[in-house]
């Protein structure tokens, strides 16, 4: 069940409308209530929405790469 989450420094660089950033505290968060059934793709599904929902589906200003591996 272990979880490998690798994410580029986009991830970082979002913004929302009150110019704040996309903060390692909200991912963690995020990830802190991730049900330990969910898949990879349901993690990645989960942080990637958490991110839109945050920027107000602003368009990102940097490229954005995430990664998640998880071991059964």
């Amino acid at each position: 069940g272990d979880v490998l989450f690798m994410y580029s420094d986009g991830l970082f660089e979002a913004w929302n409308e009150h110019q704040e950033a996309y903060k390692i505290e909200r991912i963690i968060s995020s990830l802190e209530n991730i049900q330990p059934q969910s898949s990879a793709e349901e993690i990645k599904n989960i942080i990637l929405q958490d991110l839109y929902k945050f920027t107000g589906n602003q368009k990102l200003r940097d490229d954005l790469t995430l990664i998640v591996l998880k071991k059964k």
